[in-house]
């Protein structure tokens, strides 16, 4: 008799915002039919399970200098008020007014803009007609 045994510890290596919960997102998206560019506000409630946090990270996909596509960030707010953000490497990471402390919450509020590299397609229908399509399974809402 044989018997295999599969073990293999595949580590997740991809990194978190371990310090925060996020309890809701709401997003604004403006479309149009002259071209493939929207604009968006992505507005976060955050919730911090610890103290001492002094940034957030997010995903999102930069503007590409070849292809034109991808996002770049107008502004940021935390509660309200502008905030430090660096968007580098397809990461937009948002400097915090202080440090976080457990229980505490805030409002992040994301203005981005340009013409998505995936996870929207924008293109005519085979009636000629615009459409705009979500596509961003499993992956690629950071577009």
């Amino acid at each position: 008799s044989c018997a295999l045994t599969a073990s293999a510890a595949i580590a997740d290596t991809y990194p978190k915002n371990t310090g925060i919960d996020v309890e809701h997102y709401a997003f604004t998206l403006e479309l149009q039919d002259l071209d493939d560019r929207i604009a968006g506000t992505a507005a976060i409630d955050v919730g911090f399970t610890r103290d001492g946090e002094t940034s957030l990270r997010f995903d999102l996909v930069g503007r590409d200098a070849t292809s034109g596509k991808g996002m770049t960030v107008e502004r940021v707010a935390v509660d309200g008020a502008p905030a430090t953000h660096a968007h580098r490497d397809n990461v937009l990471t948002i400097t915090l007014p202080r440090p976080s402390t457990r229980g505490q919450r805030l409002r992040v509020a994301i203005v981005y803009a340009g013409a998505p590299a995936s996870g929207l397609k924008i293109a005519n229908n085979k009636h000629g007609e615009r459409t705009f399509f979500s596509d961003n399974w499993p992956d690629r809402a950071r577009h």
